[in-house]
């Protein structure tokens, strides 16, 4: 679904935006908002596509709640691929995010919200991602791949960009 919407800028002019496609598959999966050194050139948003389709970001927001940053619109043509993760930099989306007391929202272009994730503290140097807990009944099972996965969490661990976030084992 692709569609060519008059939106105004705070300016007050006029631009043509093409809105992306509507999904319930791309989620926040890691966000770092706390690097060691200085956090306007380090930080990070993590967005992955979960589905089997590829999908449009153009006109999506991502953004850090009320009183913080102007939320980030998404260019038009932003793909994110099936399976794929895509990194937004604090330093092309002007997103600050704070240390402590935080939520992030990702927007579609109707402006429903299609995820968020909060967190009270950060830890230095410390990327906060959803981790997928893989319920085994023995090792050997794992090992052969058998398993299922039974819950997901947020936890602070090693920032990994672009990279799966890891799966636990729970036995």
């Amino acid at each position: 679904n692709i569609y060519i919407q008059e939106l105004e800028t705070e300016e007050g002019k006029e631009s043509n935006y093409e809105d992306g496609d509507l999904s319930d598959e791309v989620e926040i999966s890691e966000v770092y908002p706390n690097p060691e050194g200085p956090d306007a050139e380090e930080e990070w948003i993590e967005l992955t596509n979960g589905g089997n389709e590829a999908v449009n970001l153009g006109n999506w927001t991502i953004d850090d709640g009320e009183g913080g940053s102007d939320p980030y619109t998404f260019p038009d043509n932003t793909v994110i691929e099936p399976g794929e993760t895509l990194i937004i930099y604090r330093t092309e989306s002007e997103i600050a995010l704070n240390n402590s007391n935080e939520t992030v929202e990702l927007k579609d272009y109707t402006g429903e919200t299609v995820d968020e994730v909060s967190y009270e503290n950060s830890e230095e140097d410390e990327s906060y991602a959803e981790i997928q807990v893989e319920e085994v009944e023995s090792l050997q099972a794992s090992a052969s791949g058998v398993g299922n996965i039974v819950f997901s969490l947020w936890q602070w661990v090693s920032p990994s960009p672009g990279v799966q976030n890891p799966v636990w084992k729970q036995i």
